[in-house]
């Protein structure tokens, strides 16, 4: 009886914590390095088992450890991958908020040579020289 605790412990806090609960499948195994639990999920909630950085598999891991010292077990977690091994999908569906600088720089290149701003005379940049020149009403000023 003591070994299932670990079992349904787990398997009700995961149920809790997912989007698709009937999909939670917790199997316990004896090994050598003790009571090892199985975790398969549906892949869609498998970023709401691992968590922001790992914080949320880490701190189940913790708590079964911990109850696992209670009884004199050891336990540990392995999550089953998806099929696929992507997790859902969602890095391979990553969309940019923003258009990265290149980009922008190629979609306002398009845009100018559209409106005929390539052909714009090119001008030379303005020296202080020539602006106080020019505010003093002396030759040599802007042309």
């Amino acid at each position: 009886m003591i070994e299932s605790v670990y079992q349904d412990i787990l398997e009700s806090i995961l149920k809790a914590l997912v989007n698709n609960p009937d999909e939670v499948e917790v199997k316990r195994t004896l090994d050598e390095m003790g009571v090892l639990l199985t975790v398969k999920v549906n892949p869609q909630d498998m970023g709401l088992i691992v968590g922001r950085k790992g914080d949320m598999i880490k701190s189940l891991r913790t708590l079964m450890r911990t109850i696992g010292l209670r009884h004199h077990a050891r336990v540990n977690i392995k999550l089953e991958e998806p099929v696929g091994g992507d997790g859902g999908g969602h890095r391979n569906t990553y969309q940019p908020r923003y258009p990265s600088r290149h980009d922008r720089d190629a979609t306002t290149a398009s845009r100018s040579n559209e409106v005929g701003m390539s052909n714009a005379p090119s001008r030379e940049p303005i020296t202080s020289d020539q602006i106080i020149g020019e505010l003093k009403g002396e030759e040599g000023g802007l042309p």
